[in-house]
């Protein structure tokens, strides 16, 4: 598969390209969650749509709509000889500064993906709907 033999390099050369501005892109099953278009390659060249999943599922949950900005760092962790890897995903409610929210380890079998982080910043529009956009700090 052609997502599999991108390096972590080249597809962070190609997020860097991203603007981060219009066109957004809302998760399939989360209407309320939008990515940028860096997330968006970084979902289509590293295969990580799993990963939109994931992230989903957090900051959808009623227990964090008090939030209006939360800050994430995703850790690979390989053995050199491997392909698997364990992946460790931490949610901050800010900058790293605040207690963890969230961490959860999985494991993955074909991401080149080494170690970044992601913004999701949470904005209420006049219906008072949530709606949060996922995006590199580099968009943000």
């Amino acid at each position: 598969m052609e997502t599999q033999e991108k390096t972590h390099n080249s597809i962070m050369q190609l997020i860097k390209q991203s603007t981060g501005c219009p066109p957004v892109y809302h998760h399939s099953l989360f209407k309320s969650l939008w990515y940028s278009p860096g997330v968006r390659t970084l979902a289509q060249e590293a295969g990580m749509y799993w990963f939109l999943d994931v992230i989903a599922s957090y900051v959808i949950d009623k227990k964090y709509h008090n939030l209006r900005y939360v800050f994430g760092d995703v850790k690979f962790q390989r053995k050199a000889d491997e392909k698997e890897c364990n992946i460790i995903i931490h949610l901050y409610d800010s900058e790293g500064q605040e207690p963890i929210i969230i961490a959860q380890k999985m494991r993955s079998t074909d991401s080149s993906m080494t170690d970044f982080e992601l913004v999701c910043n949470i904005t209420e529009d006049s219906d008072g709907n949530l709606k949060r956009m996922l995006c590199f700090h580099s968009e943000d």
